[in-house]
């Protein structure tokens, strides 16, 4: 084996941990980051709402910006990996019903990834500090978050399956909630179209909404006083013809969706519910179909809307680091220092 080249390091002082106090407060913040981040997960699945969404999502940006600074400012290799393993495994300590006496192996294999995950991109950045000249911290981010945010994933998906498949949590109301929310966040793009739509309508209304905004610019037939039939703007008609034609055709148009859905869309009833209840029916017909596929086929979905989740704020989350760590230049918690290298060579005379 060759050896490599000899290179003579020069520093005013030792690239070594100076600080144990700042190390412990580093390693429980970010412990407290991984249960709270784990702990406002499990919320959000258990009520399916906005604001716990946007806290856990909150959580996750701390807590990864809080990893991103560990491995930038931790030197020794062992208390960082001691530090991430703690990290990854901590957050098993909301779930003790499935710890004992008996044991979930998704749980505890998805905890183990995240812990493997976890200690993999934190020592990629890690070496690639030791190896290079400045502190590229871009570079950096691009190395320790995609590991770390997929281990983070595998966890989030474990106990996902866990709370919906072992301990069958998700209830009714659990489901009227996602179709509720989802609904909701839509509205304003449904709105472009249908102006007067809500999802607070019942059905019978909610069509007919749909109807009159359909019929707007549109010419309708229509009979005369003569019996001759002719063809007028809608905008035209009178108040009384415009509700008869909107009630006709808001009918047809929930007709059409119930036989559709092959799910019963009564006119008194709520539209989140008449929806939620067609969506319910569905998934049931899917999941006999599919058997034990089903399970595998909600946890892929899952996977790739939180990495989509986690790509989309990978640049603020390195933002946030960045940001992060010359406010704790700036203010003494952590120094710069500089290392001359030179490397030995030789050339003919």
């Amino acid at each position: 084996m060759t050896p490599g080249p000899t290179v003579t390091a020069q520093a005013t002082e030792a690239e070594v941990d100076r600080s144990a106090l700042k190390i412990i407060l580093l390693a429980l913040f970010g412990a407290g980051c991984s249960v709270l981040s784990a702990k406002l997960f499990l919320n959000f699945l258990l009520e399916i709402r906005t604001d716990f969404f946007f806290l856990w999502i909150a959580a996750a940006i701390v807590f990864l910006v809080v990893i991103l600074l560990q491995t930038i400012l931790i030197k020794s290799r062992m208390r960082l990996m001691g530090i991430m393993f703690v990290q990854g495994i901590i957050p098993l300590a909301l779930f003790p019903d499935q710890l004992y006496p008996s044991l979930s192996m998704p749980l505890v294999i998805g905890a183990g990834l995240f812990v493997i995950f976890l200690i993999f991109g934190s020592h990629k950045g890690w070496k690639f500090l030791q190896e290079s000249l400045t502190i590229r911290f871009s570079f950096m981010a691009k190395l320790v978050l995609p590991k770390v945010v997929m281990g983070m994933i595998f966890f989030l998906l474990s106990v996902l399956y866990v709370q919906y498949f072992e301990l069958n949590k998700f209830t009714n109301t659990l489901g009227e909630s996602i179709v509720s929310e989802a609904l909701i966040a839509s509205e304003p793009v449904v709105k472009l179209w249908f102006p007067t739509v809500n999802f607070n309508q019942n059905v019978k209304s909610f069509f007919e909404s749909v109807a009159e905004a359909q019929l707007r610019n549109i010419r309708v037939e229509t009979t005369r006083n003569d019996g001759a039939r002719v063809s007028v703007e809608f905008k035209t008609l009178t108040d009384d013809m415009k509700k008869t034609i909107v009630a006709d055709v808001g009918e047809k148009v929930r007709a059409m969706f119930e036989e559709k859905a092959n799910s019963p869309f009564s006119p008194n009833a709520s539209i989140k519910s008449a929806i939620f209840l067609a969506a319910k029916k569905y998934i049931q017909g899917s999941s006999e179909s599919m058997g034990s596929m089903f399970p595998v086929i909600v946890i892929v979905v899952a996977f790739f809307t939180f990495k989509g989740i986690f790509s989309l704020i990978h640049w603020l989350i390195s933002l946030l680091a960045f940001f992060v760590y010359k406010f704790l230049v700036a203010i003494g918690f952590a120094y710069i220092n500089l290392e001359s290298r030179s490397r030995e060579f030789v050339l003919l005379s």
